[in-house]
């Protein structure tokens, strides 16, 4: 079997995902890392900050993207000179929204030079609070009791007793192994 050169072949009027995009649950749907991709690529694309880079992503999957025809639209929703918010969304059949990114994408420094000299804020601080001391006693887990260090046990977490007609919401709750 040969496979496709590219995620996606454009069209007229969007792409079509090739078979590169198929998830693992069914054949007929893609994995959400594909149109992630496609809608970024999109999203820096339509970004006016001139030399802008993407600083903060988040994703909205509305419904699972099928394989076949797939349309990107953008749109600047809070433009500006140095930051600005640009929103892609990822339509399938009559329009209807599949997946959204939003992306907050920032001016970078013109001159192409970073800050190297300045410490990071964690260090910074732990300076500021003088030399650790290890503890006298070993710390205390809430779940385990004396703890000294390390990754605690995993707790368990057994389905909560319920009350008919009375309790709502969680349906278990984290006990000590």
């Amino acid at each position: 079997m040969e496979l496709p050169t590219a995620l996606y072949e454009p069209t007229d009027d969007g792409y079509v995902a090739t078979a590169l995009t198929i998830g693992p649950w069914d054949p007929g749907l893609q994995h959400a890392g594909p149109p992630a991709a496609l809608l970024l690529r999109a999203a820096e694309a339509a970004g006016g900050v001139e030399g802008g880079q993407t600083v903060r992503m988040a994703y909205d999957i509305f419904a699972p993207v099928p394989v076949g025809p797939v349309a990107v639209r953008t749109a600047v929703v809070r433009p500006g000179r140095r930051i600005e918010l640009v929103e892609a969304v990822l339509t399938g059949a009559e329009d209807r929204p599949l997946m959204r990114l939003s992306a907050w994408r920032m001016r970078t420094r013109t001159d192409g030079s970073a800050t190297t000299d300045l410490p990071h804020p964690a260090a910074a601080a732990r300076s500021r609070a003088g030399p650790r001391t290890p503890p006298s006693s070993p710390r205390r887990s809430p779940t385990t009791g004396p703890w000294s260090g390390g990754s605690p046990p995993a707790a368990s977490i057994p389905p909560a007793r319920r009350r008919p007609g009375r309790d709502r919401g969680a349906s278990s709750w984290p006990a000590s192994p």
